[in-house]
């Protein structure tokens, strides 16, 4: 592949804090490692070339093999923005597959999903793009436990009748392949997959909500292609702190991506009686909300997936938005009316 093209590959950086939390270190201590980011590299994002370094060093210092498909598995919902939320709400399993399959490129844009279906079966074929060298099998890794639980957590069940194969050869970590993500495992393969029954594609799931679906998918499409010339300047904005989930945007880098200017963003928003600070306040309250109440994350957790470099500010944070500290938000009970 073009190595102009790799470098133009943009990976979540809230990757690199939940590698570094399987780690057992701190997300910036891991970033030490990477190599610097080209000048026109996006807040919030990895180059292709970092997330390969990133991987490297993650099994260095670990020294687990595994080390990617064990952070992978412990990926909360919420870290994927709009495309986890379409998942959750969706109304069976095999739509939130197919929604999966589209807009998984928006997180993982070196490799392709895609569907077909043979005796019986649904294949969910892996792809690759070679980018990522020697951590390429690292990056799959990560990509099919974090499915592959999604799975798990969207039926409640099982994954009975599920395979996953693998053309990578069999190895002495291949039983903690079939107990972490839970179903039969095939090496030696002659494709990277997902294999189910197309019986399981019709299963409802527990969480499935029209509206909320509706709404994550219109996000999702605004990401995937051109701003919709009529989407509100507070949903454009809302987008970018989406897209880059675990960043604390600054108003620069939103009004980069916008191609406007600090002091104009701020301005059209004033006019619209709104303001940065507000929406972005807005936008992380809900988040931790969702992280700490739903998810049942610990306060440190939420405030990593954040952004928040110090948890001691997100704690400010936060009862500076609800009037108390996140744990004793939770203890009390406050869920009960914020849901």
């Amino acid at each position: 592949m073009d190595d102009a093209r790799v470098s133009e590959h943009r990976i979540p950086i809230i990757y690199s804090r939940i590698i570094a939390s399987a780690v057992g270190r701190r997300a910036a201590e891991l970033r030490q490692v990477l190599p610097e980011p080209p000048a026109a590299a996006v807040a919030g994002y990895m180059t292709g070339a970092q997330y390969e370094a990133l991987l490297r060093a993650a099994r260095r210092l670990s020294g687990d093999p595994l080390i990617a498909l064990k952070a992978g598995a412990n990926i909360p919902f919420s870290v994927h923005g709009p495309l986890g939320i379409a998942a959750m709400s969706s109304p069976t399993l095999g739509e939130a597959l197919a929604v999966i399959t589209r807009y998984a490129v928006l997180r993982s844009p070196f490799c392709r999903i895609d569907r077909h279906d043979a005796d019986g079966e649904v294949v969910f074929s892996f792809h690759m793009d070679g980018s990522l060298h020697d951590q390429s099998d690292a990056a799959l890794d990560f990509i099919i436990s974090t499915i592959g639980r999604s799975i798990a957590t969207l039926v409640a069940e099982p994954l009975t009748g599920f395979r996953l194969e693998l053309q990578r050869e069999r190895s002495a970590t291949t039983r903690e392949y079939i107990e972490i993500l839970g179903c039969e495992v095939v090496f030696y393969a002659g494709r990277d997959a997902f294999v189910m029954p197309a019986a399981a594609l019709s299963t409802p799931l527990r969480g499935a909500n029209p509206e909320v679906f509706a709404e994550a998918l219109a996000r999702l499409r605004a990401m995937h292609l051109p701003h919709a010339p009529d989407a509100s300047l507070q949903d454009r904005i809302v987008d970018v702190f989406v897209s880059r989930t675990g960043h604390l945007c600054s108003l620069a880098e939103v009004a980069q991506s916008l191609g406007t200017s600090p002091r104009t963003l701020q301005r059209r928003l004033r006019a619209q009686g709104s303001s940065f600070e507000g929406l972005r306040e807005a936008w992380l309250s809900r988040q931790a909300l969702d992280l700490l109440m739903r998810e049942r994350l610990s306060v440190e957790v939420t405030a990593t997936l954040l952004g928040y470099s110090e948890i001691a500010n997100f704690r400010r944070s936060f009862r500076r938005w609800f009037g108390a500290p996140p744990s004793a938000y939770r203890r009390d009970g406050a869920l009960s009316g914020a849901k």
